[in-house]
């Protein structure tokens, strides 16, 4: 009985210990003229300083720039963990570089950023060619294929100061 229950348990840690990568695909249409080509936008999160899927990560990227379905990449809230060497993130901004200086690239930093050193981060991602979208600068126009696109970002909420539904842009 002991043997089942430990087996039981081991599963369920397995279980719980497993995260994929999440893939959604969404189609914004907003009246769109058909003589422009369509934004691609990735939207990488919550990575927290890991590399366990950078390789698988970094391939579906390459492969979508040569389908010509890469337009711009967002970092939004963890690329960093607080609590996990940078490593990580260091390699993934790297490579990010490497492989796609040429497409524009987001930050907008999220809670576990804010648990570590949010001066330090905000500066390597901007040493790595990545624009921080924060209280300074909350917002960018950019022309990605004959589109203008206003890109909007602010820091973490709670750091932010939300109050009723509205965030304070004041003394910040």
């Amino acid at each position: 009985m002991k043997k089942i229950i430990v087996c039981i348990a081991v599963v369920i840690v397995a279980i719980g210990l497993y995260a994929p990568i999440v893939e959604r695909f969404y189609t914004l249409d907003f009246g769109q003229d058909l003589a422009k080509k369509p934004v691609h936008i990735v939207l990488l999160s919550d990575i927290h300083s890991g590399t366990f899927y950078l390789q698988n990560l970094l391939e579906k990227l390459k492969a979508a720039k040569m389908r010509d379905e890469l337009d711009a990449i967002f970092l939004l809230c963890d690329i960093v963990d607080d609590e996990v060497p940078i490593d990580g993130a260091i390699k993934l901004l790297e490579s990010l570089n490497a492989e796609f200086a040429d497409l524009p690239r987001f930050f907008v930093a999220g809670n576990h950023e804010f648990w570590g050193d949010i001066a330090a981060i905000k500066q390597l991602m901007q040493t790595h060619g990545v624009l921080v979208l924060d209280a300074n600068l909350p917002n960018v126009c950019v022309r990605i294929n004959k589109w203008n696109l206003r890109i909007v970002g602010v820091d973490d909420p709670v750091k932010m100061g939300v109050k009723n539904g509205k965030i304070s842009l004041k003394n910040r």
